[in-house]
């Protein structure tokens, strides 16, 4: 628990006015509001004790969710991808937050070429998606293969599904300056939310779906928001796992039954 060695801290009393919005975590970190300033609170069985910094909110968000999230181990993507590749994909991938950044990793053919790429490089990251293609739109390449990125890294997102109007998308995208890089439908996403996003990506993806036309299951994450991941589906199945303060979103059950059996079955037209 630093900040330059400057945290202040503030033992919240019941009587005070504070709005809380907790954060899905193990260790009771959240976002709160105090004396008109956004921070970052911990729970414990003293009380709520709020750090806030004098400047420099930016850091203490990353700090926080540094101290705040358990890191996720590799195998754990690995072994969940593995009980989907029965179906007969073609290439594969994986992106996490590490260090403040999207680290996007991926291979061409079965699941085991994409396990000797990572060898073990993506152990330090609380939140990640990780996803096999059997192709659609373009050909089994790895600048094909998901998660796909939006123009500066910031966005990136796995996507089951077929988005009809995906041409004239991309063709408004790139006259807006958007530089793509492969030939699927599924990168036109993560520059439509990349356009749309103000802060905020839930508000984003839901503004950028509204565009879209044809069929999808989503897992969206982003730097802005380290923390948050967010999922949509439409036509293309999405279940939400629950587990022992942790989430999971998958296209097919088996791949997450080994974690937890409390499952939720999105609807079509709903955003998590």
């Amino acid at each position: 628990e630093y900040y330059d060695g400057k945290w202040q801290s503030a033992k919240i009393q019941p009587y005070q006015n504070i709005s809380v919005s907790p954060a899905c975590n193990v260790f009771h970190y959240g976002q709160a509001v105090f004396e008109g300033m956004k921070a970052y609170y911990k729970q414990d069985e003293s009380g709520i004790v709020l750090f806030r910094p004098e400047k420099n909110l930016e850091r203490l968000n990353k700090s926080a969710v540094r101290m705040s999230m358990p890191e996720v181990p590799e195998y754990l993507f690995m072994e969940g991808i593995k009980k989907l590749e029965y179906r007969g994909y073609d290439s594969s991938g994986m992106a996490v937050i590490e260090d403040n950044k999207i680290v996007c990793k991926k291979a061409v053919g079965r699941i085991s070429e994409l396990e000797k790429v990572l060898g073990g490089s993506c152990d330090r990251s609380h939140i990640g998606i990780i996803h096999t293609r059997w192709a659609t739109h373009g050909s089994p390449t790895h600048r094909n293969a998901h998660p796909h990125v939006d123009c500066h890294g910031r966005i990136a997102l796995v996507h089951n599904g077929i988005i009809e109007n995906y041409n004239y998308l991309k063709t408004k995208l790139e006259d807006r300056g958007h530089i793509f890089k492969s030939e699927t439908d599924t990168e036109v996403i993560a520059h439509l939310i990349e356009s749309h996003f103000e802060g905020n990506l839930e508000h984003a993806v839901r503004n950028a779906l509204k565009e879209v036309e044809g069929a999808y299951g989503l897992a969206v994450i982003n730097l802005d928001e380290p923390d948050k991941l967010i999922a949509a589906r439409l036509g293309s199945p999405l279940i939400i796992g629950v587990g022992n303060e942790e989430y999971f979103v998958t296209s097919d059950v088996s791949a997450i039954l080994a974690y937890t059996k409390n499952v939720v079955y999105l609807n079509d037209g709903e955003l998590v």
